[in-house]
Order: structure tokens, then C-alpha cells, then sequence
């Protein structure tokens, strides 16, 4: 009876051991995981300064609009998009389509929600634009619409 006893005590301190050994594990892995993803950012945080520059629109995604082909779609040869930001908050868009110019130039404002806001002296109303993809040398710009949202690649030419 002692022997049968001392072998349900060892058994019971195994479990036990065996028990306390998986929390440690999962605290220490919740712990981990919590120090991995709270130390995480953004690559590079979105403020004016991070899109100075000259970028050309290569690619638009429509989405549902004009028909719904949900793919990215070159830019015709035709047509051509040029937005240049500059450092002290001001932009210039020059968009040519079939040899005909237009420029617009005013200034621009990029909220901590990557909310791109431009004033320009082409349209009384400010233009907003969601930066949903931003890289060294990508910005992809969403435009909601009744449809959805069309979506507009550009690349930075410098």
C-alpha cells in the first residue's frame, strides 16, 4: 500500500511538474510574442517629408469601378501622371493625355493616418487620397469611389 501510495504522489508531482513546465512555456511565448509585435513599426513613418520627391504613375487598380477587371492596369502610352511633393508642404501634377497638359500645383498636408489631403488651385475642394503602400520607390494612393476604391501606383522617379 505504501509503495502503491508513494507511486500516486511521485505521479501526481510529475503532473504537476509537467503542468507548471507547459505554462512557463506558454507565458514565456505570450511574453515573447507581445515584445515582438509591440516592438514593431511601420519601415518608415508617413509624414511629408517621406514622400518628397518626383513619382510617375505606372499602374491603376480599379477594382469595381469601369466594369471590375480587379488587376493592375499600365498606364496607356497616351496618358502620363507626374505628381513632384515638395519639402515646404507644396506639390505640382502634370497630367498629359494625347499631347494635352494640365497643372496643378497648391499644397498638401499627410495626416498620422497616412490621409494624404491636397489643396490645389485645379479644384475648389481638397483632394484625399488614403497612402495604403509606401516605399522608397512605390506609393500607392486609394481614391474611394461609389464602386470601391481605384488605386493608383506610382513609382519614384527621383
Amino acid at each position: 500500500m505504501y509503495v502503491k501510495h508513494a507511486t500516486v504522489v511521485v505521479q501526481m508531482l510529475s503532473d504537476y511538474q509537467y503542468k507548471k513546465h507547459c505554462m512557463k512555456t506558454i507565458l514565456s511565448l505570450t511574453l515573447l510574442s507581445i515584445l515582438i509585435f509591440s516592438s514593431c513599426s511601420k519601415d518608415s513613418v508617413l509624414n511629408n517629408q517621406s514622400i518628397v520627391g518626383k513619382w510617375k504613375l505606372t499602374e491603376t487598380f480599379g477594382a469595381y469601378a469601369n466594369g471590375g477587371s480587379f488587376n493592375w492596369i499600365p498606364v496607356p502610352a497616351d496618358y502620363s501622371k507626374n505628381i513632384e511633393f515638395f519639402s515646404n508642404g507644396q506639390f505640382t501634377e502634370i497630367t498629359n493625355y494625347n499631347g494635352n497638359t494640365d497643372t496643378c500645383s497648391g499644397s498638401f498636408v499627410l495626416s498620422a493616418d497616412s490621409l494624404l489631403q491636397r489643396n490645389s488651385n485645379c479644384s475648389p475642394y481638397p483632394l484625399n487620397r488614403k497612402i495604403s503602400e509606401h516605399s522608397l520607390l512605390q506609393l500607392v494612393l486609394d481614391h474611394n469611389v461609389i464602386e470601391g476604391v481605384i488605386k493608383e501606383k506610382y513609382i519614384k522617379i527621383y
